[in-house]
This record gives C-alpha cells, structure tokens and sequence, in this order.
C-alpha cells in the first residue's frame, strides 16, 4: 500500500496530540486541575447547581449548623449545644433534637470535634449568626481526600516505574487519568454530595485517613520526623470525626514495631513515637467521649431517638445495637454484586434496597432487625477497585514483607484500612455514605495495583489496549451509575 503524503500528516498530528497528551498528564499540574474539577463537580452537586456556600438541602432537612454551634460551644469551654437554637426548614417536629445525645440534661453530638475545630477561626471572625457553610466545608474535606489520593498514585508510578519499553510514558498517563477518574467522580465519594452533618463527619474522617496513609507511605522512605508528626495529627481528625478510624493508629503502630523489632533495630526514640501513634488518637476521642458522657465508650441509649425507635430494634437483637452479630449480614450487603436494579425510564440505575425490609439478614439477624436507608454496594459502584483489592494485597502478602520498612507498610497500611469498613459493619444501621470507610483502601489499591500487574507489561499491545477500554467503560458506567444514585438518596 502506497502511503499519501494526507495519511503521513493524519499520523503525524495523531503522533503530535498523543505526545502533548503524555505531557500534559504527567506535568506538575495533572493534580491541581483534575483536584479542581473535582472539587467543582462535587460543590456542583452538594448545592444542587446553586453555588451558593449556604445551600440547604429541600429534600431532607437536617439542620448542617451542629458543627457551627458546637463550635461556638468550644469558644465558650463547653461540648453540648442548645438544639433550640435549630430552626428553620426540618422534617421533624422536634428538629434536631432527635438527633442528640443526652448526657446529664445537656444536648451532644455523637460526632467528634474536628469538622468544628476548623471551624473556630471563622466562627471568631463571623460569629454565629449563618447556618455553618457545609457545602463549602465538606467540599474542602473532599478535596483533601482526592488530592493526597491521587498524590500517592504519582508517587507510587514515580518510585515503581511499572511501566516499561516504549510504551511506558503512554501507560503511565492512562493510568493517571484513569485514576483521576476512578477516585474521582466514580467514587463512592460521590455519596457525600449532601449538605448535612452526617456526610461532613465522614468526608473529614476520610481526608484524615487518605493524609495519614500518604504520608505514612512517605515516611516509610524517607524517615522524616514532620511526615509522621503530620500524619499522627491527620490520624487524630480522622478519629475526631468518626469511630470508625479508631483501629488504624494501633494497627500500623503495631506492625511497625514488629518491623523494627525483628530487624534489631527498635530504640527507645522509635518506641516513643510507635507508641504516640498507637495510642494518642485513641486518647483523644477517648478524651472528648469522656468530656461529653462521662464515658469512653457512649452507647445508643444516650440517643434521644433510644425510647421512640432504637429500642424496638434492640428488643430484636437481644438488647444489642452493635457488635459481631451485624458483620456478615453488614459485610454481605456491602459487597455483593447485585445491589442495583435496571429501569428502561430515568433513572436507569436504582437501588434494589430502599431499607431494611429488603435485604438479605444472614444468622444470628432475622428480618427486619436493621435500620437501613437506600444501600448500594461497593460491588454495584467501584467495581474496578474492588477486583483490583484481593490480587493486590496478595502481591503485598507474598513478597518478603520484613525485608525493608517500605514493603513492610504497604501492607500494614492495607491490613489497617481495612479497620474502618470492618468496624462500620459492627454497627445496626446501614446506608450508602457508610461505603466511604472503605474509600482509603479503595485508593490505597489502585495506588499500588500498577506495580502488581507490570509483569503483563509485555503481553500483546491488543490484549492491553481490550483491558483498558474495559476497565474505562466500567468506571466511566460508574460515573453515571452514582450520579443517578446520589438523586435518589
């Protein structure tokens, strides 16, 4: 076949824009503009396309000014908060009330402290007379998340260098976008998208975990005293947000102190620091639990909601709200893959469980026994992540893990992610923003998966170009899946 001098300038422009590409991607600024369109999209949908930092929500009213006013509590010397001064739009006669925590006649949170911590300057500043900028602040929290997410990404490809022969610098790039994307708007993430303190407390737990597990990979290298000083205190807002992030200190503490201890190499100056972060964010949300209950470990039957509607679930779970008995049945529905339903009208994608009726109660649980809102699984909207999950922790699993402190983290780190979802699942009550406990693993995993599969590096250019269009499909059929989801919530 005779090459025209037309086809020769269609391939050298093709060549040009694939070149241009590559740099693009993998220039400094990938990161700060895939962040900021995030970050946009995401303030998009939590205001439904207002913009506007004081957005409430019409749909489903609970009142975003706790962290505010617990806030404006701190600058006082107190925790508790007046739930009188909760007005405005409510479905609840009571308004926030339902929602307290009662501890010697005074109204608390059950959340932790740190999303009103930030808070404080600009309480000082505006005093409090707003209805606490959720939008604004959880938006922050989420972008904190992707950021150091897809910060770890590039240093993983940086460090590893998975990709190799000519093509490598082309597969590096895919890579970055399609992680953008996966950890992005075909996240899980996406379930936060609600201006209300429940979806604040978790996106701020998962900022403070997505920090720790970066810099801790860091620190791992480089041994750096402010890496793991800052890592300790993202660990601490994690733990001052949500129970969930308890076990993951201890967990990576622990491991490392093995680490050093079968290398002959533990000190008394690591042994301090081990023990700094094993046990202080332990110590802290123990510490402001004590301040507002008078007890480390506060149970539902300080919930206002205990006598009028916990209780009955209690009566079915033999006075249990929490604990072993709700993992599987918690884990199972989570996790399986067909927790969606297809509809030929819009929304095309929706929830098969609407609550908690209609899942699937394994033994010891009998039907009815949770209180569950619409649930989807990871499964049904990460399912990139999740396959990529088990092989990579295998691959983590099998190397020689005591050899150097940098394998000997990664899996730890692993092991310790999956502390939040696994706590998550002791609870009775099941919903679709309680899948981001697992979206520090998720990022974790696709993180470190390149290396795994750089042995496939030099199998046919065809089999890897069919793999990655797959995989491209899945996570952009993500995209949208969550997106229709997030309107139904």
């Amino acid at each position: 076949m005779v090459q025209t001098a037309g086809d020769s300038r269609s391939g050298s422009t093709l060549q040009a824009g694939a070149t241009l590409f590559r740099a693009a991607v993998r220039s400094r600024w990938f990161i700060p503009i895939a962040t900021f369109a995030f970050v946009f999209y995401f303030y998009w949908l939590i205001t439904d396309g207002t913009l506007a930092p004081d957005y409430r929500s019409m749909r489903w009213y609970i009142s975003p000014q706790f962290f505010w006013l617990q806030a404006d509590a701190i600058l006082h010397g107190r925790l508790n908060i007046d739930p009188n001064l909760f007005g405005g739009l409510s479905n609840s006669a009571n308004g926030f009330r339902g929602e307290c925590w009662y501890s010697g006649g005074e109204c608390f949170g059950y959340f932790g402290v740190f999303p009103s911590v930030i808070r404080l300057p600009f309480v000082i500043l505006l005093g409090n007379d707003n209805n606490g900028y959720t939008p604004v602040f959880l938006t922050a929290g989420i972008g904190v998340s992707y950021w150091f997410s897809m910060d770890l990404v590039r240093k993983v490809l940086a460090e590893r260098q998975p990709f190799k022969g000519t093509s490598s610098e082309a597969r590096e790039a895919v890579w970055l976008v399609f992680a953008a994307i996966l950890l992005g708007p075909a996240s899980v993430l996406l379930f936060l998208a609600q201006p209300f303190f429940y979806q604040e407390s978790i996106g701020w737990m998962v900022a403070g975990l997505c920090l720790f597990t970066n810099l801790m990979w860091r620190w791992s290298r480089e041994r750096k005293n402010s890496q793991l000083a800052f890592a300790i205190l993202g660990l601490v807002a994690a733990t001052g947000c949500r129970p969930t992030a308890l076990p993951v200190g201890f967990i990576v503490g622990f491991g490392v102190l093995l680490f050093f201890f079968w290398n002959g190499q533990l000190t008394r100056a690591i042994l301090t620091k081990i023990a700094v972060l094993m046990f202080l964010p332990i110590a802290t949300a123990a510490a402001i639990n004590l301040n507002k209950f008078g007890t480390v470990m506060p149970d539902y039957t300080y919930s206002a909601n205990y006598d009028t509607m916990l209780s009955k679930y209690s009566k079915l779970n033999e006075g249990k709200l929490n604990g072993t008995r709700f993992l599987l049945t918690n884990l199972f529905t989570y996790l399986r893959p067909d927790s969606l339903t297809i509809d030929a009208s819009d929304p095309w994608f929706r929830f098969r469980f609407t609550d908690g009726s209609s899942i699937t109660y394994l033994p010891p649980l009998v039907t009815g026994s949770m209180l569950m809102e619409s649930t989807v699984s990871l499964t049904s909207t990460m399912p990139v992540a999740v396959l990529l999950a088990p092989f990579t922790f295998l691959a983590l699993a099998t190397r020689r893990v005591f050899r150097s402190l940098s394998n000997c983290m990664e899996l730890v780190l692993f092991g310790a992610l999956c502390g939040p979802p696994l706590v998550m699942c002791l609870v009775i009550g099941g919903a679709s923003r309680y899948l981001c406990d697992f979206y520090p693993l998720m990022a974790l995993v696709v993180a470190l998966s390149p290396a795994l599969f750089a042995r496939f590096a030099s199998v046919d250019r065809i089999f890897w170009r069919a793999v990655t269009v797959v995989a491209f499909a899945m996570t952009l059929l993500s995209a949208v899946v969550l997106r229709q989801l997030l309107g139904q919530v």
